[in-house]
């Protein structure tokens, strides 16, 4: 079972589940820093891809946050 107190990122499946699993959820990529190698990534795949896709994946912090929570959001529904 499930201890609380320990196992703070763990998120039992539903009591009507068929078969009982405990999912461990982690965000790593808050810890990146957006400084001058992030900012020349996004740049040289903007070069080379243009300024309107999407699949860039070097981006700025704001554009990753709207990103991060479309993805959230579409993976929870």
């Amino acid at each position: 079972g499930i201890i609380p107190e320990l196992d703070i990122y763990a998120i039992p499946s539903c009591e009507a589940a068929p078969v009982k699993e405990i999912y461990f959820v982690a965000i790593i990529d808050v810890l990146t820093h957006y400084g001058v190698k992030k900012q020349a990534a996004k740049a040289a795949k903007t070069v080379k891809y243009g300024s309107n896709v999407d699949g860039i994946s070097t981006c700025d912090p704001e554009q990753y946050a709207k990103r991060f929570m479309e993805f959230m959001q579409k993976a929870i529904e």
